[in-house]
């Protein structure tokens, strides 16, 4: 509000306010156009997949581990899937909670897709609690949208060593498995 007030006292208020509304109209224009380049690639993806990109749609299953079984802070996960849209990746993220508290935190990078063999196997990082304490592995279907919210969550992170969750997901990161795991309490594999 200083800021604001230096630059009326130089300027005058009338072309402050002036260069105030400027500056927001700018900022909505900005906006706009980012939220209508979204539409318009979210509209290409769902057109690609003729309106059903869902997870029933691409198949993803889980193979390993089993729901239940032991596992360590960090493991494998592999799964086969039936088709991936374009430009779709599949992610292991952490989660937790229900509904509009559901958190996610995605690990160790975008699973390796084997289109022939229409397998993937991703690597979670980091789980932690009590031995034998459940937690839970959100396996998702994630278009380009996402990955680019995933990349700058995993940037910010690795910046400030801080890894809050992600609370709200784009509009193409797809929830297609909760597979739940039991902590083992060791370390690795």
């Amino acid at each position: 509000m200083s800021e604001l007030r230096e630059l009326a006292e130089w300027t005058g208020w009338p072309t402050a306010m002036a260069l105030l509304l400027l500056g927001g109209g700018y900022a909505f224009w900005l906006l706009k156009n980012r939220l209508e380049h979204l539409k318009e690639v979210n509209g290409h993806l769902e057109k690609s997949w003729g309106g059903r990109y869902t997870c029933e749609r691409c198949g993803v299953k889980v193979v390993s581990p089993a729901v239940g079984e032991r596992m360590p802070r960090s493991f494998r996960m592999s799964g086969t899937f039936q088709s991936l849209p374009e430009g779709a990746a599949i992610w292991a993220c952490v989660a937790n909670g229900e509904g509009r508290k559901r958190q996610y935190w995605p690990q160790g990078g975008p699973a390796k897709i084997d289109k022939q063999n229409q397998t993937w196997d991703a690597r979670v990082i980091w789980i932690d609690g009590n031995p034998g304490e459940q937690r839970e592995v959100a396996v998702m279907l994630v278009g380009e949208d996402g990955q680019a919210l995933i990349d700058y969550y995993i940037k910010a992170g690795e910046e400030n060593q801080r890894w809050p969750s992600i609370n709200h997901l784009t509009r193409d990161m797809k929830e297609c498995i909760s597979h739940k795991v039991t902590f083992s309490g060791e370390e690795v594999v």
